[in-house]
């Protein structure tokens, strides 16, 4: 295929990936706890329900023998023997000499259940920066959990573009501080619209200067705080709503200022800025899926994306943007569908391209075709 500037886009992966189909709108077949001058901060949440993110793990440190006294963070399960954190979680503990345990399938840190297991392995990202930059980290557990616990869909690659549009709604998960600012029980969940960076920036210019929003952030909230993460959220889950059953992991708890349900935006650590970082510190290469080979089919206004199943792959993303100029790249996860069709306008232009994952673990991208809608 020839030259085109999607290819070359998704080839420098650098900024951020879109999730949610807009242009197209296509359908288809006493305790520890974490004393930095920044503030994890879930105020003004509600219960999450029962087994519904059995993929949220609580992180204890190890000396601890409960899980409430113990809970220092949350965390993600991306593989059945890797979670995904905030960065500052582990760098924190390491500088602390804690060792961390990791419990899924909890219901309540009272009730002292779930399964614990002893945390085999840490990697921080070589740039974490306590400035928040960088703040992603890994857990490897020294067997897989129980496979009735299934991994969270991770977030795509990033390419150009924002992570979300703005004021898409996202959902915040974590066993921290409510208004009372003591440790919720009991899992919390909250939603709360996306904003840009360039907001989000003013907002902490005014409230803590010398903040820098890079790239590698989410920013999630309100202006005042009030709907937000709180102490002890860290590394808490940042999900959004894919166009199959299951939400997608875009982020993590990172840091906020001000009290509980005081304050500006949450900030989150972007997880698509990190896919290949995360495969080559998780994946062998004989689980990375192959690239796949889409056809592009059309009928009047009507197109066709389709292609081969990949063997192992556990799923696909679509990649899609403006022809000839992909000045804006979007993205959406389509779960196991190998195929999809829409009825678009006529004149539509686009260029398309498909990557298979296997969990955490992402594949190349597939060739990129481009159609007109006649």
């Amino acid at each position: 295929m020839a030259y085109n500037p999607l290819m070359k886009r998704l080839k420098r992966i650098t900024v951020a990936a879109l999730f949610l189909y807009m242009a197209l709108a296509f359908t288809s077949s006493g305790s520890v706890g974490y004393a930095g001058n920044r503030v994890e901060k879930i105020a003004n949440g509600t219960y999450a329900v029962a087994g519904q993110y059995s993929w949220v793990v609580a992180i204890v440190v190890s000396s601890y023998p409960d899980n409430y006294s113990g809970y220092w963070c949350a965390g993600s399960l991306i593989r059945p023997d890797w979670v995904i954190t905030a960065g500052h979680c582990i760098a924190h503990a390491l500088k602390n000499g804690w060792n961390l345990d990791v419990v899924v399938g909890l219901s309540s840190l009272l009730a002292n259940d779930g399964t614990r297991v002893h945390v085999s392995n840490y990697v921080l990202h070589p740039s974490y920066s306590e400035s928040g930059d960088n703040d992603v980290g890994l857990l490897q557990l020294p067997t897989p959990v129980s496979p009735s616990i299934t991994p969270v869909t991770l977030v795509g690659q990033t390419i150009s573009g924002t992570l979300t549009p703005f004021g898409t709604t996202s959902t915040v998960l974590g066993w921290g501080a409510t208004t009372s600012f003591s440790k919720s029980n009991v899992l919390q969940e909250l939603s709360i619209p996306t904003v840009s960076n360039a907001t989000c920036q003013t907002a902490y210019s005014q409230k803590a200067p010398g903040t820098v929003i890079t790239d590698n952030m989410i920013c999630a909230g309100v202006p005042d705080g009030k709907y937000d993460a709180c102490v002890g959220d860290s590394g808490g889950p940042l999900l959004v709503s894919s166009v199959t059953a299951s939400p997608v992991l875009i982020g993590a708890v990172s840091f906020g200022t001000g009290a509980c349900g005081a304050g500006t935006y949450g900030v989150y650590s972007n997880f698509s800025q990190y896919t290949g970082w995360i495969t080559q510190n998780t994946c062998t290469s004989a689980e990375i899926p192959a690239s796949p080979v889409i056809k592009v089919g059309l009928s009047g206004t009507n197109v066709t994306i389709s292609w081969p199943s990949i063997a192992g792959a556990t799923g696909y993303r679509l990649y899609y943007a403006p022809y000839p100029n992909a000045g804006y790249v979007y993205s959406a996860d389509l779960g196991t569908q190998n195929s999809l069709s829409a009825q678009l306008y006529s004149g539509a232009n686009f260029y398309v391209a498909v990557q298979a994952y296997k969990q955490s673990c992402t594949g190349g991208f597939s060739n990129v075709e481009h159609f007109t809608i006649p």
